[in-house]
């Protein structure tokens, strides 16, 4: 779809739904839902032509919104091209790969990756939940494999080293439409049994520090990936990245900051939830939740270093 069609659809549907406002990424308007009414719970991607209500969990393409009203769309969209829109491919797990519980793969490589886990701070039982596995041939030689599930499925996975490669991490050689990091969140099947959920940077802060831990794989919160968060409709969410990331915590908790509670949890510098020496979970509790002014006024001061 050319742009000028992307801002003929915008002015449309901002003449339908007169409260209507792009999303800071400018790729998507918010509304209120047609469906259910919720205020500025719609959000509609331009390029795709396809909204969805993160209250109710409405779906309407474009043609849809316009139906019975005094707009009439010609192109037709089926429910296989509103899927199709929406579908991501899942990145397979190596073929060299082998699971921890797979005692065929025992031996000084075996040995060597359930030393480094151990080290780590990861248990053996967090080795099974997580279903961890490791590579002793091809392109992930001498990595711990990471799977990312979804609903499930594997849809993505991270390749860590434990043999000291230069390159610490590895990730997948995805194709066109494959699940890429920012689709995928880490631990977030294992976090939606719990009422609240923590998010960090990276797999290993995730899993040595409990089940209701989330990783992003980085910094920053993707649209995807917030989207993804909402839907599970957590009662809080504590934001703990690392220590040098301050900025960016702030600018996820505000994100988030609509739909739930939020805490943020300040690591020291040079520290991350993996390696900080305090009790986490037990520092996080004694933290109150924060308010609107008190958020607007961390991320001026922030700004400011």
């Amino acid at each position: 779809m050319t742009v000028s069609n992307q801002e003929h659809i915008k002015e449309i549907i901002e003449d339908l739904f007169p409260e209507a406002k792009s999303a800071s990424d400018g790729k998507e308007i918010v509304f209120n839902c047609p469906e259910c009414g919720k205020t500025m719970h719609f959000y509609f991607n331009l390029r795709k032509e396809v909204g969805h209500c993160f209250k109710c969990g409405y779906i309407a393409t474009f043609k849809e919104l316009c139906k019975g009203r005094k707009y009439s769309i010609p192109k037709v969209f089926s429910k296989r091209d509103l899927e199709e829109n929406l579908r991501k491919d899942p990145v397979s797990l190596p073929k060299e790969y082998i699971s921890f519980s797979d005692r065929r793969g025992r031996g000084m490589m075996w040995n060597k990756a359930i030393a480094f886990l151990h080290r780590r701070g990861i248990k053996e039982k967090t080795i099974e939940e997580y279903k961890l596995g490791f590579c002793q041939e091809g392109r992930y030689f001498g990595r711990i494999i990471i799977p990312i599930f979804e609903n499930g499925e594997c849809v993505y996975f991270v390749a860590r080293t434990f043999l000291n490669h230069s390159k610490r991490y590895l990730n997948p050689l995805g194709k066109g439409n494959d699940y890429g990091k920012s689709d995928v969140i880490f631990g977030l099947d294992k976090a939606s049994d719990f009422s609240n959920c923590k998010i960090v940077e990276g797999v290993f802060d995730a899993m040595s520090n409990g089940l209701d831990y989330i990783a992003l794989l980085g910094k920053q919160l993707s649209d995807q990936q917030k989207k993804k968060i909402i839907e599970k409709r957590f009662e809080s969410i504590t934001v703990i990245l690392d220590g040098d990331a301050k900025k960016d915590a702030l600018e996820i908790a505000s994100a988030l900051f609509p739909y739930t509670k939020i805490k943020i949890f300040f690591l020291p510098e040079k520290s991350d939830p993996d390696t900080y020496d305090g009790n986490l979970n037990l520092e996080i509790k004694k933290l109150d939740f924060l308010r609107r002014d008190q958020l607007d006024r961390l991320k001026i001061v922030y700004s400011m270093k």
